[in-house]
């Protein structure tokens, strides 16, 4: 059992912080003598302390190095939620936990900018009336059409963009066939995405 720290003769005459810090030394070690300095350095400034605390923490392997760059990220961009959005998108992808396509289509829609992507195409140069592709787009890509002349609710936008941007790549390879175009299939699937065939 240990002396009582205010009874040493070392502790005597010490006072403020160098008290504090002789006294966690005296009764404390590691991981909780860390936390403690820590919570004498920075006082009342809880966002020091708390900066300081991640680290430790990441220090004594109590959380990984995802989740230490997450906090931080979280108390660097308090009250910004976008700003904390996008730099936790960052942080995911170096981590891969989401992929390349995920963060360009959440980062749109963090942003309020149009995307569009076509995550998957089959192509069946045998019978080409298998062949399909899904899109994947946001709001923003709606409303972008909308601004550039397509007018109807947000699936006939789509799909007349989409008749469109058929049409022109087989103009470019022979004479189309209009009533070919016109007859492009769509399916929306429980994710949201649209496959057309």
């Amino acid at each position: 059992m240990k002396i009582p720290f205010n009874l040493l003769p070392a502790s005597w005459g010490l006072k403020g912080k160098s008290r504090q810090i002789a006294e966690a030394e005296y009764y404390l070690s590691g991981y909780e003598l860390d936390i403690k300095l820590a919570e004498i350095e920075h006082g009342t400034d809880n966002a020091q302390f708390d900066k300081h605390k991640i680290l430790i923490n990441r220090q004594y392997h109590r959380i990984d190095q995802y989740t230490a760059d997450v906090l931080l990220s979280e108390l660097e961009h308090a009250g910004n939620e976008n700003a904390a959005g996008l730099t936790k998108l960052d942080i995911d992808l170096k981590y891969d936990r989401i992929s390349q396509q995920d963060f360009d289509r959440k980062r749109a829609d963090l942003l309020g900018e149009p995307y569009m992507a076509m995550p998957k195409i089959s192509w069946d140069p045998v019978d080409p009336s298998k062949t399909y592709f899904e899109l994947d787009y946001n709001q923003p890509f709606v409303e972008y059409l909308r601004e550039n002349g397509y007018v109807g609710i947000d699936e006939e936008v789509i799909n007349k963009w989409l008749n469109d941007v058929c049409t022109s790549i087989l103009s470019e390879m022979a004479p189309v066939d209009p009533e070919f175009v016109s007859n492009v299939r769509k399916v929306r699937r429980g994710d949201g995405k649209v496959e057309h065939s």
